[in-house]
């Protein structure tokens, strides 16, 4: 048991040390676009749907609703967002990504890609299956 407890310990530290060395890469992808990672992370979510509650961003970005408003409403000032009511519900904010908010996903997004790919591309064809089997079974 006191194994497995190691093991668990250590590949806990490794998934953290991954985790940030991958969010600190981004970020500084993301500051060079003017942009911050919850900022990128809302609009990427918008660019789904066209009219997103905000409720529901803040469920699919796990953190409060009052986190999500000021991120929104820093987006908005850069008129990257747009926010209006819902035409059957006044109490619910609706936002969406402008023309110009899909235009900085678009400059930002692939810069963030090619550097995953490249830290990925360290792992062959065979590893990065089995790292995606294992991790989603940790998953689940």
């Amino acid at each position: 048991m006191k194994e497995v407890r190691n093991e668990s310990i250590q590949i806990q530290h490794l998934i953290f040390n991954l985790f940030s060395i991958i969010k600190k890469q981004a970020d500084s992808i993301f500051r060079k676009h003017g942009l911050t990672g919850a900022q990128v992370g809302v609009l990427t979510r918008l660019s789904e749907m066209a009219g997103k509650p905000m409720n529901k961003l803040s469920e699919e970005l796990w953190c409060d609703v009052s986190n999500i408003t000021g991120v929104v409403e820093r987006l908005e000032k850069q008129n990257l967002v747009w926010r209006s009511t819902h035409p059957e519900d006044r109490r619910i904010n609706l936002i969406g990504l402008t023309s110009r908010g899909r235009t900085a996903l678009e400059d930002t997004l692939p810069e963030h890609e090619a550097a995953l790919i490249e830290r990925i591309s360290r792992l062959s064809a065979e590893e990065r299956q089995t790292l995606t089997k294992i991790l989603t079974k940790l998953v689940e």
